[in-house]
């Protein structure tokens, strides 16, 4: 509260107005923008080659695991949706309400339900700090809770778990456990 409002506040309340023996800060000086020739830019990125090259980073990130546990699968999930749709994963687990980080969200809610069989609602709701009835929304909305199939805004998703899937059985790495299956995946 500012300090005349304070004052204000205690004069009507009757309280003792509070002394303040700090100085006064004064704000920083504010810095001068840097102007940039055409030539000194950095070359302009498409943007689903940054898109390709942060897939193909975060893929490499995950090759040294003998088969992916529950944690990385959910971390792999979730990056992959938010990369794709042009959002960070801070957004996604955050509490922003656009549509831009909305969807995305959603979309990851459908994803980990639906390829981590074993995991609750509401354990799916707390990784991406919602509530279980959030999750039930998702589901609904994208008409995957009734027969716990994949949606089609997300079959690019499941095409490339299955390649990752196919990846670590090719190197002799064994995947077992429903989890990594995925339940209504035909």
């Amino acid at each position: 509260m500012r300090a005349d409002a304070k004052a204000l506040k205690a004069r009507l309340m009757g309280e003792a107005p509070a002394r303040s023996s700090a100085p006064i800060a004064r704000p920083a000086p504010v810095p001068q923008p840097v102007f940039v020739t055409p030539e000194a830019a950095p070359p302009a990125i498409d943007p689903a080659e940054a898109e390709r090259q942060a897939m193909q980073a975060w893929a490499r990130e995950y090759e040294g695991t003998p088969a992916m546990s529950r944690h990385a699968r959910t971390r792999f999930i979730i990056r992959t949706i938010a990369v794709h749709h042009g959002v960070t994963v801070e957004e996604v687990e955050g509490e922003g309400r656009r549509a831009k980080v909305v969807r995305p969200r959603q979309l990851a809610m459908v994803a980990l339900w639906l390829e981590i069989s074993s995991m609750s609602l509401p354990s799916v709701g707390r990784l991406l700090n919602r509530d279980h009835t959030t999750v039930l929304h998702a589901l609904r909305k994208f008409g995957a809770s009734a027969t716990r199939t994949w949606p089609a805004d997300l079959i690019w998703l499941r095409v490339l778990l299955r390649d990752k899937e196919a990846a670590l059985r090719g190197r002799g790495h064994s995947i077992s456990g429903e989890d990594w299956a995925g339940e209504g995946c035909a």
